[in-house]
């Protein structure tokens, strides 16, 4: 068994050992693939870490590539730091009760999910989070979620 701590920066290529090639680890906003490659064939199974934004659109990805993600989340709910809390959750940002898009809808909303209509041009930061939420229903998404779990280290199993 492998375990290494590992730092993202940015797209890498992070060799390991003999029996596991090639670790590819590519970043999406604040999230990142973990796909191990071993014997010329990616394996299907790849983790995602952080549900915000990024890990979401990250989620489906995987799905749409027939990939099976694993999403894990710190806290207990997706959004990432669009998700406003009255307290300090540690070791999360989070945006201000009063937060307000500087994009309009139509710029911000994914190409095959657009935003409701009645859903106001410059959106309020709990509308974007109704939206990430109406998202993570339509492409049922939650299921790829475990929540209440924190990234540390990486620990690959060599068979």
């Amino acid at each position: 068994m492998i375990s290494k701590i590992v730092k993202i920066t940015e797209m890498m290529y992070v060799p390991l050992t003999e029996s596991i090639k090639v670790l590819y680890m590519l970043t999406v906003g604040r999230s990142f693939w973990i796909c191990s490659i071993g014997g010329g064939t990616m394996a299907k199974r790849v983790a995602i870490i952080g549900a915000g934004v990024s890990g979401l659109t990250s989620i489906k990805c995987c799905l749409d590539e027939g990939l099976e993600p694993t999403c894990f989340e710190r806290t207990s709910d997706i959004g990432g730091v669009w998700r406003f809390t009255e307290y300090v959750e540690k070791g999360r940002a989070s945006t201000y009760k009063s937060m307000v898009s500087n994009t309009c809808k139509e710029m911000s909303a994914f190409a095959d999910f657009p935003y409701p209509e009645d859903f106001p041009v410059f959106l309020p930061n709990a509308k974007l989070l109704e939206y990430l939420h109406l998202y993570t229903k339509h492409f049922n998404l939650r299921k790829y979620i475990q929540f209440q779990h924190v990234y540390s280290d990486l620990v690959e199993d060599v068979v």
